[in-house]
């Protein structure tokens, strides 16, 4: 190691353990305090959004649109998928493959009970939709099968709902569908209650009503069967040579679209909310980057005289610089480390005070998810961490500049 270099790491660690020095010391402890409680709230608020996003897409892609909608019959995709699995020589299942098949029909109707009425989105499926993930997303309470009983359609209703209604599964309810384009004639139609499910999520269980394939296509509009496919492991890729797979397989041209075009509102609302989250964090990480110069500022401050001395016995300015520089960056760091590392931490653990908050059942918590599971963000973590560290050290920098003013016979004339 140089002989600057030593000194600069020499001077480093006296700035940092300095037991004459407790007004340093202190500034160094209140440093570091500050810069590890910023950090907790904001690994925690990102691992928390990010993880209420993600689990609000599942819900929407498991249980309403699926990742891709073809507008054709579904026989024709499982079987254009069967014969590309025997090409492959993989599993003629389209599920143990990791694909899901579903033929659905789709449409808007009012629901009415004795003193309620509830605009609801109808979708047809067959007993088959609720395989063992959607099942999971639902904690659907019944093990009957959705299916007519006689002439009433059967359907699957959210615990909201049923509570709104005030119902119970065999309880029955009038139905008046929302005529389609072109379509004058109000049908009404008397449904049977023969599930409850609960999604956790506030928007999906006031809207959507499940109802038995065979009456969802006798009732709502033809032209809203579609097939949904769902992948075990989505990514855009892989569907994008899934459908064209298909294409070449039945020779003919699809129209399809990915789930995230279905509901562009909803996705757009998704983005700019992570725009404007970032944004926010942005802001907090500036003021701390401000924070932490003037720390250094303040140590340069309290310095003048051993500054000035160092100068006097040789030490040129850029040593001095890069040594206080490197004090502060180092209690910078460890102290983004520790916010980090409790971040994620408690950010594991969040799940279980998601379900205690739940179960409370408080009003202004009923329109959140609350039940999804928590993937730390790691990359978009150390891109925080990173950032606030980068902004830190140029601002810091860019602060000690002062010490090359520092004139030696101006403190000691001073004195």
């Amino acid at each position: 190691m140089s002989t600057p270099s030593r000194y600069m790491f020499t001077l480093a660690r006296s700035i940092l353990h300095h037991p004459g020095k407790r007004q340093k010391n202190t500034a160094i402890i209140r440093l570091f305090v500050l810069v590890t409680v910023l950090m907790v709230p904001l690994v925690l608020s990102l691992s928390f959004t990010e993880g209420m996003i993600e689990g609000i897409t599942d819900k929407y892609i498991l249980l309403l649109d699926g990742h891709l909608q073809v507008y054709t019959e579904s026989e024709v995709i499982i079987d254009a998928q069967r014969s590309m699995s025997k090409l492959q020589g993989t599993s003629d299942d389209s599920t143990e493959a990791g694909i899901t098949v579903d033929q659905t029909v789709g449409g808007y109707g009012i629901l009415y009970g004795k003193d309620q009425t509830q605009e609801v989105y109808l979708k047809g499926v067959a007993p088959s939709y609720f395989n063992e993930r959607r099942v999971k997303e639902l904690s659907l309470g019944t093990t009957e099968d959705l299916a007519r009983t006689g002439v009433l359609p059967g359907i699957y209703l959210s615990r909201d709902l049923a509570e709104h209604f005030g119902v119970d599964i065999q309880d029955r309810l009038a139905l008046v569908l929302i005529p389609s384009h072109g379509e004058r004639r109000v049908r009404p139609a008397l449904v049977q209650v023969q599930g409850i499910y609960d999604t956790g999520f506030y928007a999906l269980d006031q809207s959507l009503v499940f109802i038995d394939q065979e009456s969802g296509q006798l009732l709502l509009p033809e032209e809203n069967i579609r097939t949904e496919i769902m992948f075990e492991s989505y990514g855009e890729k892989q569907a994008e040579a899934f459908m064209q797979s298909l294409k070449n397989q039945i020779d003919g041209d699809l129209e399809w679209a990915r789930f995230d075009q279905f509901n562009t509102d909803m996705y757009e609302n998704f983005a700019t909310s992570r725009q404007v989250i970032y944004a926010v964090f942005l802001t907090i990480l500036v003021t701390a980057a401000f924070y932490i110069t003037a720390v250094a500022h303040e140590l340069i401050e309290d310095a003048k005289e051993e500054i000035a001395m160092m100068k006097v016995l040789g030490a040129q300015s850029r040593h001095i610089i890069a040594g206080y520089l490197l004090a502060v960056t180092t209690v910078t760091a460890l102290s983004i480390a520790t916010g980090t590392m409790t971040g994620i931490l408690l950010a594991q653990n969040i799940t279980s005070l998601l379900v205690v908050l739940k179960e409370l059942d408080i009003p202004a918590l009923s329109y959140y998810l609350l039940s999804f599971d928590v993937d730390i963000p790691v990359r978009k973590i150390v891109t925080l961490s990173v950032t606030l560290l980068a902004m830190s050290m140029v601002s810091v920098a860019a602060s000690l500049r002062h010490i090359i003013h520092i004139r030696p016979l101006d403190v000691l004339h001073q004195d």
